[in-house]
């Protein structure tokens, strides 16, 4: 992913950048239409269009309502919304109650006020009464009217998709979801980078041929966010040198942490340069999803936690994570992770960026371990891993990945069996194991 695709994600999803562009879409309608009653609205008084017409005075009333109602239904309707999320917050957590901000339906909706509150005074700004010249931009009056019976429309729309966007099911389908996309996109991820990528360890045989190397340290602390491919590729390419990263997404550094090493000829690296690396490594003060798969694993094994507390008690809910968690990590399985080194198309085919690798086992443990430690007194949700974990044997196509889910299953019995307290519990239980090591045989 590109610095710049980057950059627009985030004013995608970002909550200001929609509403932003309605109400100036919103404040170039009013001056059009202005316009268009300066230069036509006499020619639009006749019989037929009577009843449209109004009155200097009932205009300006009829834009001080709208303006004013648009603004008390936007501060009441949003106060209200944040209560609900501050209450649905102890179900499903407060990184899920961001997301909600990054809805369309929810930015839409405060640009469809906000922007009919600013058309309403643009216009009510124009209106002037009197004898001498008088102005009633009556085109303008009449879509205001138009925009506030769309604006209540979208009102209700709104009200009933928030009512049921707070279930804890349809939150915890909707990140399954975006859970199952990131994972998409997580396995392209280098694509387009170089001609030629492959998956390995950077091993010392591979700086071999590099005589100097030199750690560049971030130049802030945070959140790994970014690394952009691309413009690393391209740099050392162009430089003749070996770039390797030594963090990945998601991870926290310090200024002082090492974030890069640079393999060279010479050894020599102004500082302009070690700016250009670092300037392509996004850093913040918070996680996101953009190239950090984990980070959504953790926000729905977060619901899956919270529901499994016992201050909630909703092993439902659990079962639900459980679910969607499996079909993410059958995604990766059946794509396989994407590739962590990348050459360049000379002869001798030197790599010229070499990321931090992450494993399909990292994955699994983020996704099962937390599960198993909360819910090891939990019977259904037990089965319901057993289950999955017997779901994921057929994508698994190495030994490697057979051994993490064997491992996954074995820690998931043992607990299971520990925590049950009936002997037909445990039954149970040793048939899901026996199932799933049949699973992994026949894989």
């Amino acid at each position: 992913m590109s610095l710049f695709v980057w950059i627009l994600r985030s004013l995608r999803t970002g909550f200001w950048a929609l509403p932003a562009a309605m109400t100036l879409g919103a404040a170039v309608l009013a001056v059009v239409m202005i316009s268009l009653d300066a230069e036509f609205g006499s020619a639009l008084k006749s019989s037929a269009t009577q009843p449209f017409l109004v009155t200097a005075e009932s205009a300006g009333r009829i834009l001080s309502v709208i303006a004013g109602s648009m603004i008390t239904v936007t501060s009441l309707v949003f106060s209200t919304t944040l209560i609900a999320l501050t209450l649905a917050a102890t179900n499903i957590g407060p990184r899920l109650v961001e997301r909600f901000m990054e809805d369309r339906v929810t930015q839409i909706s405060l640009g469809v006020f906000v922007a009919t509150f600013v058309y309403s005074l643009l216009v009510l700004r124009a209106v002037k009464g009197g004898e001498a010249s008088p102005f009633i931009p009556h085109l303008a009056v009449n879509l205001a009217l138009l925009m506030a019976i769309l604006s209540f429309g979208w009102l209700i729309f709104f009200i009933y998709r928030i009512s049921g966007s707070l279930q804890t099911d349809k939150v915890v389908a909707q990140t399954g979801a975006d859970f199952v996309c990131a994972i998409e996109d997580f396995a392209s991820q280098g694509g387009g980078v170089a001609d030629h990528a492959a998956r390995g360890e950077f091993s010392d045989a591979d700086t071999a041929s590099w005589s100097h190397s030199t750690e560049i340290v971030a130049d802030m602390s945070g959140y790994i966010r970014l690394i952009n491919h691309s413009a690393l590729y391209e740099f050392a390419a162009e430089h003749d040198m070996c770039i390797e990263m030594l963090l990945r997404p998601g991870h926290f550094v310090l200024p002082t942490t090492p974030l890069v090493r640079l393999h060279s000829r010479d050894g020599e690296l102004s500082q302009e340069a070690a700016k250009v690396i670092v300037q392509n490594v996004v850093v913040g003060e918070t996680r996101t999803d953009a190239q950090d798969v984990e980070f959504l694993i953790n926000m729905v094994v977060e619901v899956a936690a919270r529901a499994l507390s016992s201050g909630v008690n909703d092993f439902y809910s659990a079962i639900a994570c459980i679910d969607h968690l499996c079909h993410g990590l059958s995604v990766v399985l059946q794509k396989g992770m994407p590739p962590n080194l990348f050459y360049d198309g000379g002869e001798q085919s030197r790599i010229r960026l070499a990321l931090r690798p992450n494993a399909f086992g990292n994955l699994a443990d983020t996704a099962f371990n937390p599960i198993r430690q909360f819910g090891a007194t939990n019977v259904p949700v037990s089965l319901r891993l057993l289950e999955s974990l017997t779901l994921l044997c057929p994508c698994a196509r190495s030994e490697e990945d057979r051994a993490v889910l064997a491992k996954h299953a074995k820690l998931v019995r043992e607990a299971a069996l520990e925590g049950a307290k009936q002997e037909a519990d445990r039954d149970d239980i040793r048939r899901r194991y026996v199932a799933c090591e049949e699973a992994l045989c026949a894989s």
